[in-house]
């Protein structure tokens, strides 16, 4: 009777830890940041349920100094543009993501439940700027590289719901690339 009670709970032991839960984690793209000695590497760490966490990864190539550089764990990555305008002395990485924002229990995501935001980061990752802070989200944009300004249209969440609808209040935001700040008056 010991040997089958041993038995099970050994049997036991074995099928709970087999529920363990597993994480697939990878660095699934790399990109090299021209002109620099560094390449920028995303972040995903993906379990049963979600993503657990995000992060970009720039690797200066010359002495393998690692800068990670944190988002929100509800926030996945859209674009990841390098913007180098020479003739300005610009040299950055705009980065799009969309977050997820999921109202009571609803299980589907609807395009509007997952708002915009851009973030401008330095070419090694020290320095990061929201571009779209706050309630605003963005909708559409385009880089006037003979002026390096960002033109970003979008949108303030008025009512905080976390998606797109009548009551939001449009707009267009001018951000100039050479200062790092909005232009005045738009």
């Amino acid at each position: 009777m010991k040997h089958i009670l041993l038995l099970y709970l050994t049997l036991l032991t074995i099928s709970v830890s087999a529920q363990k839960s597993n994480h697939l984690i990878a660095y699934n793209q790399l990109k090299e940041i021209e002109g620099t000695p560094y390449v920028l590497a995303t972040f995903e760490d993906w379990s049963k349920k979600a993503v657990a966490n995000h992060h970009l990864l720039f690797i200066n190539t010359t002495n393998h100094e690692k800068i990670q550089v944190e988002f929100s764990k509800d926030t996945h990555f859209e674009k990841i543009e390098h913007i180098r305008l020479d003739s300005l002395h610009i040299n950055r990485i705009l980065v799009t993501i969309r977050t997820d924002h999921q109202e009571n229990d609803k299980k589907l995501f609807d395009l509007r439940d997952r708002p915009r935001k851009m973030v401008l980061l330095s070419p090694d990752g020290r320095e990061k700027i929201a571009l779209s802070a706050g309630s605003f989200f963005v909708r559409t944009w385009v880089l006037n590289r003979y002026v390096g300004t960002l033109t970003i249209t979008g949108y303030y969440d008025v009512n905080a719901n976390g998606k797109y609808d009548e009551d939001d209040k449009h707009d267009i935001l001018l951000f100039d690339l050479k200062t790092l700040k909005p232009v005045p008056g738009s």
